[in-house]
């Protein structure tokens, strides 16, 4: 009785970028001086079932892969959601920022303006201070007139 030898032929499996062939499957062919009748019936049967089994366990890992990619992908959306809205809040937190910078500013410019005031008042307050009650009475008298 003549020897199989056995040809590796690959199976194709699904991967993330596409179709490999990352597992050799033995297949028997004829040795080059055997002939058919070196096949049995039990052989082929046996390789038959070992193909099945092999098939049925690709068959399961692709499910199994398939429900990844949809978890993989429902996940992915979820995610591509909330981050679209976080960016949408980033913007209005900028333009917030923004606001509140030319309000400081203008705050600033307030507050200047109200300091050089009181400074001015103060100095006009320490030059009534001077002035003897007669010219304070004067003064107000004056005041009160052009109101």
């Amino acid at each position: 009785m003549s020897k199989i030898r056995l040809a590796s032929h690959p199976l194709p499996t699904l991967t993330g970028n596409g179709f490999q062939f990352p597992v050799p499957i033995p297949l028997p062919y004829m040795s080059d001086h055997g002939s058919a009748d070196s096949f049995t019936v039990a052989n082929l049967k046996s390789r038959v079932l070992t193909l099945e089994a092999q098939l049925a366990a690709c068959s399961s890992e692709l499910a199994r892969a398939g429900a990844d990619l949809a978890s993989t992908k429902q996940d992915l959306d979820r995610d591509e959601i909330i981050f679209a809205s976080k960016l949408e809040e980033i913007s209005g937190l900028h333009e917030k920022l923004e606001q509140a910078k030319e309000a400081s500013v203008e705050y600033e410019a307030t507050i200047a303006q109200l300091r050089h005031r009181l400074q001015d008042d103060q100095s006009s307050h320490d030059d009534y201070a001077k002035l003897s009650p007669q010219s304070l009475k004067l003064l107000e008298g004056t005041h009160k007139s052009v109101r």
